[in-house]
């Protein structure tokens, strides 16, 4: 029989959390963690709301540092545009509080948490799993591997199967019907020809449409088969703006594109004219 039933590396707020819930449904959890809390986190210094209900916290009962964000202004050359949201759309947070808070709750619910112990390596067995540190040896029946893009786990048991491969990823917030894409990311290479930021795209939009989602904002760009969801072209400001006498070509031919995808018919009959082949979502 094993100390614990479950072993979390990784103290970040994925695996605190876990450890949390785990603990307080009665399990017996170990958290390891290379880093000594609290740690400065640069990166992701917000969350949103609905992260914060996934963890039950609430904004106003968190005792250390919370920001509402629920706006946002863009200012340029002269022009303004101003997003706002009826609620907060997320919360400025400092990590270095908020990680540290989240692994002290799960301390505090029965989990033994451990930091400054690097993990190694990672062993599956036929039942259970061995965590190799500079500290000694942990086995537990399931190991959860939260260690964020460098973890030990993921790189010992999560690799991609021969008959896998990643091809795109997308990270985004959702607020009610509203949703904003943050980042994306794709393969490219031999997967550039079936554009598969495209198909996350399209795919994520028909997943959010059908769970009552109807405002996207995911790029400038004013594809039809966005259109197909029923989204609203937005007009942003624009920011191009020639500095001298050799920058008004570009700055008109931009301007002249603009126009062209407001009518998609005069857009195909021009690209006809000068010989070129039709968009794909022209087709």
């Amino acid at each position: 029989m094993t100390a614990h039933d479950v072993i979390v590396v990784g103290g970040g707020p994925g695996g605190s959390t876990a450890a949390w819930r785990l603990a307080r449904a009665g399990l017996r959890v170990l958290v390891l963690d290379a880093a000594v809390f609290p740690r400065v986190k640069i990166c992701a210094g917000w969350v949103t709301a609905e992260a914060l209900r996934d963890l039950e916290i609430t904004a106003e009962k968190y005792p250390l540092t919370i920001k509402p964000f629920d706006a946002c202004v863009i200012e340029f050359d002269g022009g303004r545009h101003e997003t706002a949201w009826r609620g907060p759309a997320s919360y400025g947070i400092i990590r270095r509080e908020f990680d540290h808070y989240l692994l002290e709750r799960a301390a505090a619910t029965g989990a033994d948490v451990r930091w400054g112990i690097r993990v190694t390596g990672v062993e599956a067995g036929p039942e259970s799993v061995a965590v190799l540190t500079g500290r000694g040896r942990f086995e537990a029946p399931i190991v959860i591997g939260a260690g964020g893009h460098h973890c030990p786990v993921a790189k010992a048991l999560g690799d991609v199967s021969e008959r896998e491969e990643v091809v795109a990823a997308l990270l985004g917030i959702r607020v009610g019907s509203h949703y904003l894409m943050v980042r994306i990311s794709n393969a490219g290479e031999k997967w550039s020809n079936c554009s598969p930021g495209r198909l996350i795209i399209e795919r994520t939009m028909a997943a959010l449409h059908k769970d009552g989602v109807r405002k996207f904002d995911f790029s400038v760009v004013n594809y039809a088969y966005k259109r197909r969801f029923g989204v609203a072209h937005i007009q942003l400001v624009d920011i191009l703006a020639a500095l001298s006498w050799r920058g008004w070509p570009y700055v008109l031919r931009d301007r002249a594109a603009r126009e062209l995808r407001r009518h998609p018919r005069l857009a195909a009959y021009a690209r006809r004219m000068l010989g070129r082949p039709p968009r794909r979502d022209e087709n």
